[in-house]
């Protein structure tokens, strides 16, 4: 099962995707509501106990390469290595939003 973001300035959109299958109808939340990625995430996975993603695809509002991502127009910034260590996923992807 896969992680999908779409993370903006002001809203977060999260879905989750079995092999094989479209992906779920995602769900929104305020960046502003939570001082985190992190916090953003578990937020979303809160009501999905079953439902353990194993890897991400996170399009996001900065410049993607390297471990450290920095929203452009938002607040939040995180590490990749960290983002990956603490909802134990074997794999991370960060692209660009325009680009993704």
């Amino acid at each position: 099962m896969r992680l999908l973001a779409d993370i903006g300035g002001t809203q977060a959109r999260f879905a989750l995707q079995r092999a094989g299958q479209a992906p779920a109808r995602p769900q929104s939340f305020a960046v502003a509501d939570f001082p985190g990625i992190e916090q953003a995430i578990a937020a979303f996975l809160a009501g999905r106990r079953d439902a353990r993603p194993d890897s991400a695809a996170l399009a996001v509002a900065a410049t993607a390469g390297g471990d450290r991502v920095a929203l452009t127009n938002g607040p939040w910034q995180f590490s990749v290595n960290a983002l990956r260590r603490r909802f134990g996923l074997a794999r991370i992807e960060v692209v660009n939003d325009f680009a993704a």
